[in-house]
């Protein structure tokens, strides 16, 4: 099952190393076919290192798939892995934002925190896209490839408040904005509004 399929065509054909909008979709239709070929593949949980991605490539060669179709579909599926790594996978490098699936529960760490939920993550995402709603900045046009799809994911009413699951709306509770604008939105209890701190910018 292939996941984020509008996501990953947009960072295909966005990246510094841009393909077509032709071959972004022929790498979905390559997915699609380890999909059938190998049953259900579940690119998102099953994809997670190049180990994976050479398994499946060693399993499609006993399907009888010609040689160059799986060398496009090791092509396709690590094309996926980097967009994973990239754009889905992001907010590992900072501690605040989870990616795991249940909003709102609390975990135990040092400090009490709240997990964030990646699909609603993804949906904010897919409707605003991944430019700050503060400052306006894109990290692909800032930094290039290595930006393509990075930016935090801000909760509108903090979670750390409402301290129970509740059901998020990615396009009302959610705003895409940079680390720089996310860690101003928090520096007041409750944090500023997205229109407060964009009057507060020095321009």
């Amino acid at each position: 099952m292939i996941k984020f399929e509008t996501e990953f065509i947009n960072y295909l054909t966005n990246r510094r190393n841009a393909v077509t909008l032709d071959t972004a979709r022929s790498y979905v239709s390559y997915l699609k076919r380890v999909d059938k070929q190998l049953f259900s593949i579940d690119f998102h949980t099953d994809i997670k290192c190049l180990d994976d991605i050479k398994n499946l490539v060693f399993g499609l060669r006993f399907t009888g798939m010609p040689e160059r179709s799986i060398s496009n579909c090791d092509v396709a599926m690590r094309a996926y892995l980097k967009f994973l790594n990239k754009v889905i996978y992001t907010e590992k490098l900072f501690p605040e934002e989870s990616n795991t699936h249940i909003e709102g529960a609390s975990v135990s760490v040092k400090v009490n925190r709240f997990e964030r939920n990646l699909q609603a993550r993804l949906a904010c995402i897919a409707h605003h896209g991944v430019t700050c709603k503060v400052c306006n900045i894109n990290f692909s046009e800032a930094y290039g490839d290595i930006g393509a799809g990075f930016i935090h994911v801000h909760h509108v009413t903090p979670l750390s408040e409402i301290k129970q699951g509740y059901t998020v709306d990615p396009v009302k509770d959610l705003v895409p904005v940079c680390p720089n604008c996310h860690a101003m939105l928090h520096r007041k209890v409750p944090p500023y509004t997205i229109s407060e701190l964009q009057k507060i910018i020095v321009k």
